[in-house]
């Protein structure tokens, strides 16, 4: 019997092009959807605007006197503003890809074309990630280039190879807040159940376990996705090294759990 013949070697190439087939189709659903075209050009011009805002005050600040920092804090600064202005429009496109399927009613062609459902999670959640950190680069890219006159007449200017390092975390925090989404949406199936969960722990989650902590006398910080994730993205914890093990467990938990209940519900529930 030949390889050809053999028939794990077939079922294995099948899976791999069926495979290839829904990620295509999933890419394609992107262009094609106006809701999803608006949001993918929203993230960028979010990124971009936060920053330049950011470096604006900067330089009306210096025109009265010195700012007082750095370069390398501005610039982080600067970045983080962007990456904050950016969630939005990564929250609102991963609520979008997640909750259209059955917002259009399209979510029953989708499965009967594929049976095995998580396969079309795992394309969505393929796409979204390359989308959003293809995105996040632009809007990244641009933001310091239209603040780095503002920041120069800050007396902030430093090398982009001195913040991309800064950069690159903050994409990457970006693809972490949109696959948290995806999975929220996915699990709720409502494109505004999914904002509003997602937005509600990225803005009110930090308060919440202050408040709890004050209750019970225990630092509930460090278990705080907004707390974990920034300080596994930057590969740096003022805790020291063991408590960047711990923000990498607590990200990972944070993006597990909601993606392994979309997956249980998403298998057990009818279209």
């Amino acid at each position: 019997m030949t390889a050809l013949e053999n028939p794990r070697t077939t079922t294995a190439t099948e899976r791999r092009v069926r495979f290839r087939g829904v990620l295509r189709a999933e890419a394609g659903k992107t262009t094609s959807l106006r809701s999803l075209r608006i949001s993918m050009a929203a993230l960028p011009l979010l990124i971009a605007a936060g920053m330049l805002l950011r470096a604006w005050a900067y330089a009306q600040t210096a025109a009265n006197g010195p700012v007082g920092v750095p370069p390398a804090f501005g610039w982080q600064d600067v970045l983080g503003i962007g990456v904050h202005a950016g969630e939005l429009g990564a929250v609102v496109l991963a609520a979008i890809l997640a909750g259209s399927e059955y917002t259009a009613r399209a979510a029953v062609s989708t499965y009967l074309a594929v049976p095995h459902r998580l396969v079309v999670l795992a394309a969505k959640a393929l796409v979204l990630v390359a989308a959003t950190a293809v995105l996040a680069a632009i809007g990244l890219l641009v933001g310091a280039a239209v603040s780095a006159p503002f920041m120069a007449q800050a007396h902030l200017a430093q090398p982009w190879s001195a913040t991309a390092g800064d950069a690159a975390s903050g994409a990457v925090l970006l693809v972490i807040v949109a696959v948290l989404t995806l999975a929220v949406g996915t699990l709720t199936r409502s494109t505004a159940a999914g904002i509003a969960i997602v937005l509600a722990v990225l803005l009110v989650g930090g308060t919440v376990a202050g408040l709890l902590g004050a209750v019970t006398g225990v630092d509930l910080g460090p278990f705080v996705l907004t707390y974990a994730a920034p300080m596994l993205t930057a590969l740096h914890d003022p805790a020291g090294p063991g408590a960047l093990a711990g923000d990498a467990v607590v990200t990972a938990l944070w993006l597990a759990v909601p993606a392994a209940a979309a997956g249980v519900a998403l298998v057990r529930r009818d279209v």
